[in-house]
């Protein structure tokens, strides 16, 4: 009789040991395709962002090239040429976050001369945003009378930045800018320093 128990002791153990080790296989199993299923919805949300982004970035280039026109309607070939380029410089200049900072140079290059590109990237040196991300908010240019090849004009430039997770602060600067209207590039670019406007105190 107690062989006969022990055998059927054994016998149950080994069937439970099984079962349990049945049970796990399966468990596993599922757990792995229900992995690879999120996997699979994750990469296709992540795509659908990726598209949502692009056509976000088309919009907001067509609204630009839109607005451009509009502020060069009844303005002269050098004014309008003048305006767009102050507001792709002031674009690379004052939108950018730490992933974008680096491309700055390459747009960079065909707004200004080289005299000015050798001062905003000297030669060996490597800069970056130091956690810092920027926005333009608004940007009046206010373009002066030709002299000579040259086209100068007033810019006042209304942006926020933020370093890190902290919260966006806006300041409003006014620039000097100078073009060569044989190159359409920038010859002299003066910071004269920041001004307080009415929306900067809203904000504060």
């Amino acid at each position: 009789m107690n062989k006969k128990r022990v055998i059927v002791i054994l016998g149950v153990i080994c069937g439970l040991s099984i079962v349990l080790n049945i049970t796990q296989a399966y468990g596993k199993h599922q757990a792995k395709r229900q992995l690879e299923t999120m996997q699979t919805e994750l990469k296709s949300s992540n795509k659908k962002v990726i598209q949502q982004k692009d056509q976000i970035d088309s919009l907001n280039d067509k609204v630009e090239i839109l607005n451009q026109s509009l502020n060069n309607k009844g303005k002269s070939a050098s004014e309008a040429t003048f305006n767009n380029v102050c507001q792709q410089f002031i674009k690379v200049m004052f939108s950018f976050n730490p992933n974008s900072y680096q491309e700055r140079k390459a747009k960079l290059t065909p707004l200004v001369s080289d005299q000015l590109m050798k001062q905003y990237f000297p030669k060996g040196h490597y800069g970056d945003a130091n956690g810092v991300t920027s926005r333009v908010d608004q940007e009046q240019i206010y373009g002066q009378a030709l002299q000579g090849d040259n086209m100068n004009g007033l810019a006042v430039i209304t942006f926020e930045s933020k370093s890190g997770d902290n919260d966006f602060q806006k300041q409003t600067v006014v620039y000097q800018l100078t073009m060569d209207t044989k190159t359409n590039k920038l010859i002299k670019v003066q910071d004269l320093g920041s001004v307080t406007t009415g929306s900067d105190l809203n904000e504060s």
